[in-house]
């Protein structure tokens, strides 16, 4: 297992996307310059999703080269105090979607 030190911007950048989200997709290649979505090294969004899988924060799925991570009720509340933000926020993946009429 490869060791990374991960600066903090990027850091804060990849959890707080995977925190607005509920969900992060990143593609099994570790020799892209940058995420599709966010602008940081995808093999530092890998290895940060995989620190947190291994802590209970993310369930993985893979699939055709792709990696997807989706948030624990955990991992909401690890991200929550990581990143200071207030209880009534919640991940896109939890809100109530409005009904069109």
């Amino acid at each position: 297992l490869l060791k990374m030190l991960v600066p903090k911007k990027n850091r804060l950048a990849v959890y707080s996307y995977l925190f607005r989200e509920g969900v992060i997709v990143a593609k099994k290649d570790y020799t892209m310059n940058k995420h599709a979505q966010i602008e940081v090294p995808n093999v530092q969004v890998c290895r940060l999703m995989q620190s947190l899988k291994s802590r209970g924060f993310v369930k993985e799925q893979f699939n055709w080269q792709w990696l997807y991570y989706y948030l624990t009720n955990e991992g909401i509340d690890y991200l929550r105090a990581y990143l200071h933000v207030s209880e009534e926020t919640l991940p896109n993946t939890l809100k109530k979607q409005a009904k069109a009429q």
